[in-house]
């Protein structure tokens, strides 16, 4: 059976449990919205899978068995911190919003949001390399609370790339990349270096300090200018005449009516039936899920009378709960 189907089964068999409690999650990005720009723009490069009725996820095609997001292409370093310079025609959007995810069934797929960031990843570093992996639809963002987890999270070694210092700010090629059974020695020994945080009204990528890579990588890294424009253009690089640098990444940011504009979003009338059902709290076994519905009730202002669980949490309290019993 195909797993991303079994998990939104999960949805229509919603748990509904009365008089269940749990800490308010803080604001987050806007999960669930409609996908009509995306599609237009990602159709020609990938295909889009309905997982549920009347919501989807978006997968590329003619990729290698081995490739993971985030890893053809380059860092540069912004006034939005470390921005993720693609060499792939769908990096533009699947890169700067939304979120990946590995299906055991489809592969990697990406689930869109209406929130642009230079990147979204989390990271690690140790003296030698630094690596980087895909955030999964489980983390969450907020001007209050920065970068947050709906449930436990550990991405797993198929999501990281990790280079050498030498190799961090330059294009990115397979080969550059640490072998599985050394990735996943690092992702055991590397530091955690993520950090997100919001200043002017624009989201930087900290990841990590821009001091650490010029040191171990013994170079020096200038800041490159990230300049929005009108024209719908994607993002393109544009260098210095001698080509010996690059000046500024022009970019493309549709605004949130181009995103939403005549799109039912689905986020939202999912919550309408489970307020309808009477529910106190909806439990299910799919991320993407997971965060269309705690970005829907917090839309319709019911995240304190209705909670949204990931079905592992409830399996977890309700084992435990029987061992202390």
């Amino acid at each position: 059976m195909k797993r991303i189907l079994f998990l939104f089964s999960m949805v229509s068999i919603m748990m509904l449990v009365q008089k269940t409690s749990a800490a308010p999650n803080p604001n987050h990005i806007d999960i669930g919205v409609g996908i009509g720009f995306f599609n237009s723009s990602l159709s020609s490069h990938g295909e889009w899978i309905e997982v549920e009725s009347g919501f989807r996820v978006w997968r590329p095609v003619h990729i290698q068995s081995y490739w993971r997001p985030y890893l053809l292409g380059r860092w540069v370093w912004t006034d939005y911190g470390w921005y993720w310079m693609s060499n792939e025609p769908f990096g533009w959007i699947t890169y700067h919003y939304g979120r990946w995810y590995n299906d055991d069934y489809y592969g990697w797929v990406w689930m869109p949001d209406d929130v642009w960031g230079p990147a979204w990843v989390e990271w690690r570093y140790d003296n030698d390399y630094i690596g980087w992996a895909p955030l999964p639809p489980y983390a969450t963002f907020s001007v209050s609370f920065g970068l947050r987890y709906t449930t436990h999270w550990s991405a797993p070694v198929h999501y990281w790339n990790f280079v050498r210092y030498r190799h961090f700010g330059n294009t990115i090629h397979y080969r550059d990349i640490a072998s599985v059974d050394h990735t996943r020695r690092l992702i055991r020994t590397a530091r955690t270096g993520s950090r997100y945080e919001v200043n002017n009204n624009r989201i930087i990528n900290r990841g990590v300090d821009i001091s650490v890579i010029e040191r171990h990588g013994n170079k020096r890294i200038s800041r490159v200018e990230v300049r929005e424009m009108q024209k719908q253009s994607g993002e393109r690089m544009i260098r210095s005449k001698d080509n010996r640098r690059a000046e500024r990444i022009e970019i493309y940011r549709p605004t949130r009516d181009e995103l939403q504009n005549g799109i039912e979003r689905i986020n939202t009338r999912r919550v309408d039936e489970i307020i309808k059902a009477g529910a106190d709290c909806v439990a299910t076994a799919c991320p993407y899920c997971l965060s269309m519905f705690e970005d829907g009730l917090k839309t319709q202002g019911a995240e304190d009378k209705i909670k949204a669980f990931d079905l592992a949490e409830l399996i977890l309290q309700s084992i435990e709960g029987s061992k202390e019993g």
